[in-house]
């Protein structure tokens, strides 16, 4: 990165003390004897020039003191000086994950100058790094703070998600936070994640919310991973909510999914709720689900974007065959399970919907789930074949 350096101007000091010198020594003769010492007033005003002349040799020598502006251009003219050290923790143990993140790229559109430096998590380095750090997830950015006082106004986003990019021991511990919608980046989770894999199947776990529009866009991926794996692989949904669920009808919605996850029939409401909400009103059966309403749920339907009802929802669970006794007590439990929904959500830094989590160590999006979980069992059956893209029946 090219910059212009330009030299500090030096201050100059104004003018000699003179005035009034030959003045004083006319009207003050010196004494007639020899070895006399001078006057003290010329030994004072010969003292002010030399301290004056210091202090301007001085002023030359000292560099003025950094600071920062407003914004992310420094004016510090320094490139090196002002180069932000970053240290990226990466695990070779993720099948699917890069071994950076996207702040790279964001200081690469900021035009922040940067070194980087990655360090593998099982190495003796990255071991110290996660104990000083507290690092549970990778890839993980570890960014200078004292170097980010150049650069205030990335700073200051820094510490205005203080609850996703920590501070601490003089770095910003910054995890991958999949904040751009367009792509998916996968994060690993050093230790596993406690409360969903307790089968001897793999595990996916969909962080979603239903009534959000990617989660009907993206149904058709959905339904093929579900054909292929629903046998081999325990499939479970828990409630990530967006501005999609806005009423109470919305909510129930995904707390009823959130029910039958627990009963073992996320998969098979899914499918009974889809039938409602994709019919095709004039000649579609909402007890079968077919491909084009799949594909064509937002024009197909009219009930797209409408929430189900209860009697809906009471009408779908019936089809998924859920025991109605603990769907009951299910929803008498309503506060705790959206609660806990939401605190597990924070606590795993899961920051969009259509997260799936596979054996409760990976992350992928819906486009790439297939092929990291393939990744991840390459023993499995249905990883043999990755082409078919019939989602339906």
């Amino acid at each position: 990165m090219a910059s212009t350096t330009q030299k500090a101007k030096p201050d100059t000091v104004s003018g000699a003390i003179s005035e009034g010198k030959e003045k004083f020594l006319d009207s003050n003769p010196a004494p007639k004897h020899e070895g006399a010492k001078p006057p003290y007033v010329l030994l004072g005003m010969l003292l002010i020039v030399g301290i004056l002349a210091g202090a301007a040799i001085a002023i030359t020598l000292i560099k003025p003191p950094v600071q920062p502006n407003g914004n992310d251009t420094n004016a510090v003219n320094d490139v090196q000086y002002r180069t932000v050290p970053i240290t990226m923790l990466y695990s070779d143990a993720c099948k699917s994950c890069r071994e950076t993140n996207t702040i790279e790229e964001l200081f690469k559109v900021r035009q922040i100058p940067y070194t980087l430096k990655k360090v593998e998590a099982s190495s003796q380095e990255g071991k110290a790094l996660i104990s000083k750090y507290r690092i549970d997830t990778a890839p993980m950015a570890i960014i200078d703070a004292q170097k980010m006082e150049f650069y205030p106004t990335t700073k200051s986003s820094f510490d205005d998600k203080a609850n996703l990019i920590k501070k601490l021991s003089g770095a910003y511990i910054a995890p991958e936070l999949n904040l751009n919608d367009n792509y998916y980046y996968p994060v690993y989770f050093l230790e596993k994640v406690a409360g969903f894999c307790s089968t001897d199947k793999p595990t996916v776990v969909q962080f979603d919310d239903y009534y959000q529009p990617e989660f009907t866009s993206k149904r058709a991926l959905l339904h093929e991973f579900i054909r292929d794996f629903n046998q081999s692989t325990d499939i479970r949904f828990s409630y990530a909510q967006t501005n999609a669920s806005w009423d109470a009808n919305s909510s129930r919605g995904n707390l009823f999914l959130s029910c039958a996850s627990q009963q073992g029939k996320y998969i098979e409401l899914e499918r009974a709720m889809a039938g409602i909400y994709c019919n095709n009103p004039f000649k579609g059966d909402e007890t079968i689900l077919t491909t084009p309403e799949v594909f064509g749920c937002s024009t197909l339907s009219n009930h797209f974007g409408i929430p189900l009802t209860p009697i809906e929802l009471d009408r779908a669970a019936n089809r998924a065959g859920l025991d109605a006794n603990a769907l009951v007590t299910c929803i008498d439990t309503n506060r705790v399970i959206l609660n806990n929904a939401m605190k597990t959500v924070q606590e795993l830094n899961i920051t969009r919907p259509g997260t799936f989590l596979i054996d409760c160590r990976e992350t992928a999006g819906i486009d790439y789930l297939k092929d990291s979980f393939c990744s991840m069992h390459p023993e499995n059956a249905a990883c043999s074949n990755r082409n078919d893209t019939n989602p339906g029946q």
